[in-house]
């Protein structure tokens, strides 16, 4: 075989071993981000309970002890629990996950798998695993809009249409301001508002409001609920709660009945390893 065709054969063989070796694109995206209809029905139910457990009390750091290898347990300033994860403590390519300790796994929890596009749906970590969800349903029910989900804006967004029987704000007829109705209901929250600190954890996308003759209440964590009492009569809303070390605002404006646009905060006290949070957010009825 002359120098020209040992040439040629050198590289067809290397192309053909680099092709069986290499792995395909796809298989690698399906081991990262699975598809949705490929997600297991059962969860983490220990990281799921560790997010919603309380903040242990203690006098002492000797107290705060959660048998997790990788963690600082420390008893902070109010007499709480501070069990604050440490990659450095695992080996490389690990990360610290409470309570399973050091682990290769994808994702800890639903925050790690965001990707802040809130068109998309919300991603979500079940068993170490990013998974997608459904994308976000803008659909508000009246013929007299047009629906679309503005990933720029994150939220969606409802053009009024000029068709017959169709007023000039997109409705049949404008709808008064009803308590009853506005507060009432479950809502989109974008964006997502999140926290990770040891001694607090959540993430919220979604609030729940109800409205009595006493107060109103809006539920999602980190609160068994966060309250206005006596309950607002007009559009304007501030509820608030206290949990641990944290204390939480969300306060707003009803446009119409299905969305409002308005704050979050969240302060904390004793908790070092805890970011304040301070953030526009607006809310799209479910």
């Amino acid at each position: 075989m002359g120098r020209f065709g040992n040439r040629w054969f050198a590289a067809w063989a290397l192309a053909a071993l680099l092709g069986a070796c290499s792995p395909d694109t796809d298989d690698i995206a399906d081991v990262v981000r699975p598809e949705a209809d490929a997600r297991p029905e059962t969860e983490d139910a220990a990281v799921e309970a560790d997010a919603e457990a309380e903040a242990r009390t203690c006098s002492t750091s000797a107290e705060c002890d959660d048998g997790v290898a990788c963690t600082q347990d420390t008893c902070v300033a109010g007499g709480v629990c501070s069990n604050q994860p440490l990659d450095a403590l695992c080996d490389s390519g690990q990360r610290c996950v409470p309570p399973t300790g050091c682990t290769s796994a994808l994702c800890a929890r639903d925050e790690d798998c965001r990707d802040d596009d809130f068109c998309d749906g919300d991603e979500e970590c079940v068993a170490g695993g990013c998974y997608e969800g459904p994308a976000r349903d803008c659909s508000d029910g009246n013929v007299c809009t047009e629906d679309r989900c503005d990933p720029a804006l994150g939220r969606c967004v409802y053009t009024p249409l000029d068709l017959e029987g169709c007023d000039r704000d997109g409705g049949d007829v404008a709808a008064p301001f009803d308590p009853l109705v506005h507060y009432n209901g479950a809502f989109w929250l974008a964006p997502a508002q999140s926290q990770a600190c040891g001694a607090v954890t959540y993430s919220i996308d979604t609030v729940n409001f109800m409205r009595s003759d006493t107060e109103l209440r809006v539920t999602g964590p980190p609160c068994a609920g966060m309250v206005q009492s006596p309950p607002p009569s007009g559009p304007e809303f501030s509820v608030t709660c206290t949990s641990g070390c944290g204390t939480y605002s969300l306060q707003g404006t009803f446009s119409n009945a299905d969305s409002f646009t308005g704050r979050w905060t969240a302060s904390f006290s004793g908790c070092p390893t805890c970011s304040p949070q301070d953030a526009a957010v607006v809310g799209a009825r479910r």
